[in-house]
């Protein structure tokens, strides 16, 4: 495999308060939106329990020589999967409790491509104006060509043809490459590729 170029320090968007605050509310909600019955973690607490990597890592941060998710002055890297874009903007309780949680803390937070594809490929105009709220508040960033190698390579090593599942291999793919975290309801799909996750739901 090629060499992993440098990653670019990502930042989030320079956004006002009010637009933030904007992205980060529901437009629409086909669900009950009744608080949760248990206490909210957290998000020291929520990482912990749901931020883990996996031994079958293709090429895992560690190993080549990166720092992790951790970016500058401790900031953390998160990637929203298309699972978060989607049940935000309907209004499921968790991954509204969890674009918050983000928020309020000072992560780099970023959506790729293949997320802002996936999220934008189906809906109502009221879901699909909350996915593109939440999306113009994330730094953007595309699939650089190592990151799309990588993304092949970790396919073929799997076993996966189905072209359901190259989503899922291409957001992986850009997490790998620049070391973030995946927050998603359906973190077995990422572990199993050897990328961090941040799980909801």
């Amino acid at each position: 495999m090629p060499s992993r170029a440098r990653a670019v320090e990502a930042g989030t968007s320079p956004i006002s308060s009010r637009s933030r605050s904007d992205a980060t509310t529901p437009g629409w909600s086909g669900r009950s939106t009744q608080e949760r019955s248990r206490t909210p973690m957290s998000g020291a607490a929520r990482r912990k329990r749901h931020s883990r990597s996996s031994g079958n890592s293709v090429m895992t941060p560690s190993a080549s020589g990166k720092s992790g998710a951790h970016t500058r002055r401790g900031r953390m890297r998160y990637l929203l999967d298309t699972t978060v874009l989607i049940d935000h903007a309907i209004g499921w309780p968790e991954a509204t409790e969890v674009v918050r949680e983000l928020f309020s803390e000072p992560n780099d937070l970023l959506v790729c491509d293949a997320a802002v594809a996936e999220a934008l490929s189906k809906g109502g105009d009221a879901e699909i104006k909350a996915i593109g709220a939440l999306i113009a508040a994330l730094e953007y960033v595309a699939t650089h060509p190592d990151a799309a190698r990588w993304a092949g390579e970790s396919r073929r090593r799997l076993g996966r043809t189905s072209p359901r599942r190259l989503g899922d291999a291409l957001i992986a793919g850009v997490a790998w490459f620049h070391d973030a975290v995946v927050v998603t309801r359906n973190p077995q799909d990422f572990e199993v590729q050897g990328v961090r996750v941040l799980g909801y739901g």
